[in-house]
């Protein structure tokens, strides 16, 4: 797209971070909107919201009179793009740097992490390097222990969307019940960002209309997903396809017990929505971008 388009004024807000490619692209103009004032976080947040609304909206239309008048404008609208009167629908997508961890990275992380919580230092094997996941082998390769615990990772942006308690009530309950039943049920770790077994969103949309960037990542690494409920999700995480979606704390200790029921080595559901991800993962953001929005560039 770069040889088709001469040239590309992108406006953003000041706090939003732009990736290095775009700040080094000669063809990009970058235009910062100023944030509204710190001073009316103070008001009611109703009060907030429509101040933000008039502000940013002024803000914008005062940028968009400095710059020069496009052939095209892209308007990022929640989760996808509208191209002046002729609109199309553009997901996101992960990007291809998004990809499953290979087990040499996975066990220097973990050698990382050991140094400094006990969780991921392997006590039973005393073998040199070993962690509570991973273990290097004198050949040099690295292998999974066959006994690790099941890695639940979460990644956050810490808003008001998302409420952590559902999961720690899902993780009390799992325990009880591991324990209590006597199952085959792992010992489970839980990260906040990570390479991990399974991953878990709690964002709930406030709009009800945004999906979840955390559930795309996880999908490009090829990580099935237990996601938190609300009205176009089923868009993303297709139910007891490429993972499940809760309502309550309890519905999530049921699933994980569901996908970690035999781990490592039978977990039939678990296996089936990494394979079943696999299609998702054939679409990246620059093939998505090439036949969706592309074509109406010509």
């Amino acid at each position: 797209s770069e040889n088709r388009l001469g040239g590309i004024d992108l406006i953003s807000l000041d706090r939003s971070l732009t990736h290095k490619d775009v700040n080094s692209n000669k063809k990009i103009h970058i235009y910062h909107i100023r944030e509204t004032p710190e001073g009316i976080q103070r008001l009611p947040r109703l009060v907030v919201y429509v101040i933000k609304v008039i502000w940013q909206s002024f803000m914008l239309l005062l940028t968009l009179l400095l710059v020069k008048k496009p052939m095209y404008l892209l308007v990022q609208l929640i989760t996808f793009l509208i191209i002046l009167t002729k609109a199309v629908i553009l997901y996101d997508r992960p990007a291809s740097l998004f990809k499953r961890t290979d087990l040499l990275t996975q066990h220097k992380l973990f050698c990382k992490l050991a140094k400094d919580y006990d969780v991921f230092r392997n006590e039973l094997d005393r073998t040199k390097g070993a962690t509570t996941f991973t273990l290097p082998l004198p050949d040099g390769t690295t292998i999974q222990c066959t006994q690790r615990p099941a890695l639940v990772m979460s990644s956050t942006s810490w808003t008001k969307d998302e409420d952590f308690s559902l999961l720690l009530e899902a993780l009390e309950k799992y325990d009880e019940d591991r324990v209590d039943d006597n199952t085959d049920l792992p010992d489970v770790v839980c990260v906040i960002t990570g390479s991990a077994d399974i991953g878990v969103c709690l964002h709930k949309s406030s709009s009800g209309l945004d999906l979840p960037m955390k559930v795309v990542d996880m999908f490009g690494c090829g990580l099935p997903v237990c996601a938190v409920h609300f009205n176009c999700l089923d868009e993303l995480v297709k139910h007891e396809h490429n993972g499940l979606i809760f309502r309550t704390s309890e519905e999530l200790a049921l699933q994980l017990q569901d996908l970690l029921r035999g781990f490592p080595n039978d977990c039939k559901k678990l296996d089936n929505f990494r394979a079943n991800i696999k299609d998702f993962q054939m679409v990246r953001w620059d093939n998505s971008w090439k036949q969706t929005v592309l074509p109406l560039l010509d």
